[in-house]
């Protein structure tokens, strides 16, 4: 639940990303059940995590180039360039 949270993705997420309920995704969580995942089922998970984990560097960086906005367009650009 902790690596979900911090990826700021639900349980229906992860369930859907899936193709379970969002019960089996909270009793796996809770230690209730053990996830059995095909590759596919896997290779999903692995699509909407990796998603998330770049829509949240961008994000930060968008915050950094604000940050940095007195240094002019050329310092933006940089920040942006880099994500």
């Amino acid at each position: 639940m902790a690596l979900r949270d911090s990826l700021g993705l639900t349980q229906k997420q992860i369930a859907d990303a899936v193709g379970v309920t969002n019960q089996i995704v909270s009793n796996c969580e809770s230690g209730a059940d053990v996830p059995q995942l095909t590759f596919r089922e896997t290779v999903n998970l692995c699509k909407i995590t990796t998603r998330n984990q770049k829509q949240k560097r961008f994000q930060i960086i968008q915050i950094i180039a604000a940050f940095i906005s007195p240094m002019g367009n050329a310092g933006a650009s940089a920040v942006m360039h880099y994500g």
